[in-house]
């Protein structure tokens, strides 16, 4: 795996799709500064810990983001607003790169590879797609639970609704 295989394939590209897929790229290492570059799937990839955690694509008219894992994809709610397939986000090359869908990718991707050991809300019962949705969200403790309405957390795609009475009382108890 080498930056420059990623380089190369970026060249092959038409100006828009070189500058588009460029910004993605980016976006991709400023999240994930520690990456290895390198190809998969014949597409540039960015992994940690020999695990992909994002992979890019150009096209003629927009450049896609690959999660490796359309599980991702479905834990973002942000993502629903770009077209793409089960497995892919599609920005179109005459937009920016939105970073904060690319920055949430990113932490769900990771959470699920590399979940944390200590992940607290394990000891409570809440299942995974609640736990990644919360993390998402910034919410890692009781305490920032407690700052949160019900109902917004409700709304949080993966929020399943044997969690929300756990979430309430978890929100009562001192």
């Amino acid at each position: 795996m080498s930056t420059a295989e990623v380089d190369a394939y970026i060249a092959k590209f038409d100006e828009p799709q070189q500058k588009k897929l460029n910004a993605l790229r980016d976006v991709i290492l400023q999240y994930l500064p520690e990456s290895e570059q390198g190809m998969s799937y014949s597409m540039p990839a960015f992994r940690i810990k020999g695990k992909v955690i994002a992979g890019m694509a150009g096209y003629k008219t927009f450049v896609s983001y690959y999660p490796h894992s359309g599980a991702v994809i479905e834990q973002v709610a942000e993502a629903a607003r770009y077209e793409g397939t089960p497995g892919a986000l599609h920005f179109p090359l005459n937009k920016p790169v939105p970073k904060k869908l690319v920055k949430q990718l990113i932490a769900v991707k990771l959470s699920l590879v590399f979940p944390e050991p200590g992940d607290s809300w394990v000891s409570y019962g809440i299942a995974g797609p609640a736990r990644r949705a919360l993390a998402t969200a910034g919410i890692t403790t009781v305490e920032q639970l407690r700052k949160w309405d019900l109902g917004d957390i409700a709304k949080l795609h993966g929020m399943g609704p044997a969690t929300l009475p756990i979430l309430e009382q978890l929100q009562r108890s001192k």
